[in-house]
């Protein structure tokens, strides 16, 4: 079961929830359930949260309150819209990525203007196009091809249902509805049925795609480099910001880990816990920390607190391994000294240990503890087959490593 236990922050400055969800029946292992939302910026080129904060509100003041020859979004009053520069107009794809790019940075002025013009210039509410919005105007509202771009359509809907979980708000969650109702239901427009130099874009949407890359050794360096060329990428100014500067922003949103999943709230248990460890899921934790915890698919509030010293007479002690706790579940915690290149990562079917010596104890928990599978590696690139998914701790010699399968 997916997100069976997990600590850290799980709601933004303003109470909207973004953090794990009960998954009873299936292995899943998205962000959907773990309320994992890892920055591979973090994780691979060792950026930190402070630097990749200042990235991300460098990207917002350049693109939506810069000065004429930087931004792409003009605020008219009530109503704002994102303009294709070089083709002077305002186009529904950009409306909404400027839309989803404004809900995951939490910006609910801006984003209401941008609803606001393309309610009033670019929604169908009647006809053959019911629901859905007009690909092109002008920047005046007016004007343009009524036909529509169903990449527009998706991230409106998408960005209206984020809204009304984050800000609380059911009258985005009409909008968004009424949007896929016509989408599903409308018989007439359903839709449902390597170079060296890359665009602004391509850099953008190449490192996202990169990051399915990253537990998977043969690909680190392409990984990495194009982790860099997103990172590196220079902000536009001039006639083409536009497109490209819309999916960068969309990307960066993705790697920096910003981009969020809004659920709508929910309940937390009014019995407080303690937790008495330090470290949970990989994540180190000072005492009297306080986190939000969610196990058995219930939510709680939690305090952190070091765990006392164990018992001796409950801990036995042989020259290969420690078991701490009369409990035999809890994980294996081995003594073998290890070099510093070992590397634990996942496919489909295995877990797959890398450069451990032949003859090096490991053993695989979940995220309780409970052992799946303990043994030893046969040679220095050890599969370990396993039937479950979602995520799991490996711990070979005296590290543990946290890995989703």
């Amino acid at each position: 079961m997916a997100a069976e236990t997990y600590a850290g922050t799980s709601f933004d400055e303003n109470g909207a929830y973004y953090g794990p969800d009960c998954d009873k029946d299936k292995n899943y292992s998205g962000a959907y359930y773990t309320g994992n939302y890892e920055s591979p910026f973090k994780k691979v080129l060792g950026k930190t949260d402070a630097e990749i904060q200042e990235k991300m509100d460098a990207l917002w003041n350049h693109y939506f309150k810069g000065d004429d020859n930087s931004k792409v979004y003009y605020d008219r009053g009530s109503e704002a819209y994102i303009k294709d520069i070089n083709n002077n107009d305002v186009r529904s794809e950009g409306m909404s990525y400027g839309m989803m790019i404004a809900v995951q940075t939490g910006h609910k002025e801006e984003f209401d203007k941008l609803w606001n013009w393309a309610k009033n210039h670019m929604w169908h509410k009647s006809g053959g196009w019911d629901g859905y919005f007009v690909w092109q105007r002008n920047d005046s509202g007016t004007g343009g091809d009524d036909n529509c771009a169903p990449d527009g359509e998706m991230y409106f809907m998408m960005s209206l249902l984020f809204a009304a979980n984050r800000w609380n708000d059911s009258k985005y969650m009409e909008d968004a509805q009424y949007i896929l109702k016509k989408m599903w239901d409308n018989g007439q427009h359903s839709l449902f049925n390597p170079q060296e130099q890359y665009t602004q874009g391509e850099a953008g949407a190449n490192a996202v795609a990169a990051m399915a890359l990253i537990n998977d050794s043969k690909y680190d360096a392409a990984v990495k480099k194009n982790l860099e060329l997103a990172w590196d990428t220079k902000f536009m100014t001039g006639q083409y910001r536009y497109y490209d500067v819309l999916v960068h922003y969309l990307a960066m949103l993705h790697l920096s880990g910003t981009f969020k999943i809004w659920k709508p709230k929910p309940t937390v248990e009014s019995e407080e816990k303690t937790i008495n460890e330090t470290e949970i899921n990989g994540v180190t934790y000072n005492d009297g920390d306080k986190v939000d915890y969610f196990e058995d698919c219930k939510l709680y509030k939690a305090t952190i607190a070091k765990k006392s010293a164990p018992d001796p007479d409950s801990t036995v002690t042989n020259p290969d391994s420690t078991v701490t706790n009369s409990d035999s579940t809890i994980a294996i915690r081995t003594t073998v000294a290890l070099n510093n290149n070992v590397r634990v990562w996942s496919t489909n079917s295995a877990i797959v240990i890398e450069n451990a010596p032949a003859g090096t104890k490991y053993t695989v928990t979940d995220l309780n503890g409970r052992v799946l599978t303990a043994s030893k590696t046969a040679t220095s690139t050890q599969e370990v087959r396993l039937a479950k998914t979602g995520p799991m701790l490996v711990i070979v010699g005296n590290k543990a490593y946290k890995v989703v399968k």
